[in-house]
């Protein structure tokens, strides 16, 4: 085989030379074709060297992308724990979100932890200061989702703001089209208990969650798959709704295949009314929040949360 007398067959060596002029080795490349192109063999390793360059620049062009997203994830990392944020989580969601959302298959999981001496005075229902402090933390979670689709934004990226608390809630089945809890499982946050809350290792269920999603293509944490409630029953035999039938979480089920959501709300209406409002039903007095709290303190890795907190001071 004879190496072509033109650069026909080679545009593409030129276009790197172009590409890179300032770039010796690359010039060198091109020059050697030129110089001994009636030798076949340096010409077809001429040609190998070529495309490995290409490769490893293409290699390096990659690492270099995957590293300036990696510091884009903890920048934004370190903005919302500075304003009060006890959890982020980075999740891969395509395939999971609405087809009407698909353009932002990333999502951004936000934790917040509750107070620790609220849960603890926890008992058998919720307490007004409790109340009040699902108010804060709902109120801090939407400045956090906030200052998230700012920051995003400002970088060129689109977002999807879910706001904290009964986002796009379909009452008729007592759920959304994409829970924040299915977020953060698969950020690798915490799994879903037998009471349906997320629970993460380092607070239990006494954490409260939004969600942005975005097209940023965030590094992407690890998912959890199944439950890590295993045999305990701590919030199954402490609910006075009997919500939780027992079993155990798995991605692969539905929510009303192990908990029943709507005795569940009927209890937290009737606990908040009580506890809460002096007898009068919150739906009443123009308010869709209702609380309960039982299964939150009832939970051993809140009780552990609690514990680590109060042995701290």
């Amino acid at each position: 085989m004879d190496c072509p007398s033109d650069f026909s067959g080679i545009t593409f060596l030129g276009e790197i030379d172009d590409d890179t002029s300032h770039n010796s080795t690359s010039r060198l490349y091109y020059i050697s074709i030129v110089k001994y192109k009636k030798n076949q063999y340096v010409y077809v390793c001429s040609i190998i060297v070529a495309l490995v360059y290409h490769i490893i620049r293409k290699n390096e062009l990659s690492f270099l992308w995957s590293s300036i997203l990696m510091e884009l994830s903890e920048e934004l990392s370190q903005l919302l724990q500075s304003n009060g944020a006890s959890a982020v989580g980075i999740a891969d969601m395509q395939g999971v979100v609405p087809s009407s959302w698909s353009n932002c298959t990333i999502g951004i999981s936000i934790g917040v932890a509750l107070d620790t001496h609220i849960i603890s005075e926890i008992n058998d229902g919720p307490t007004e200061l409790y109340y009040a402090e699902y108010k804060r933390v709902n109120h801090i979670l939407n400045k956090l989702s906030y200052y998230t689709e700012q920051f995003l934004q400002e970088r060129g990226y689109l977002t999807i703001r879910l706001i904290a608390t009964n986002a796009d809630i379909n009452y008729e089945t007592l759920s959304t089209r994409l829970p924040h809890k299915t977020i953060a499982t698969r950020a690798g946050l915490g799994w879903i208990g037998k009471c349906a809350l997320l629970i993460t290792r380092q607070f239990g269920s006494a954490i409260r969650i939004t969600t942005v999603l975005t097209n940023a293509k965030l590094p992407v944490g690890v998912p959890i798959e199944s439950s890590d409630c295993g045999e305990c029953m701590a919030c199954v035999n402490a609910c006075p709704g009997h919500a939780p039938s027992g079993r155990n979480w798995r991605t692969t089920m539905s929510r009303d295949a192990f908990f029943n959501a709507f005795a569940c709300q009927q209890m937290a209406r009737e606990q908040t009314a009580r506890r809460v409002f002096g007898g009068i039903d919150s739906s009443e007095v123009g308010i869709d929040d209702i609380i309960c709290g039982i299964c939150i303190a009832a939970c051993p890795w809140t009780q552990k949360y609690l514990r680590k907190v109060t042995c701290s001071f």
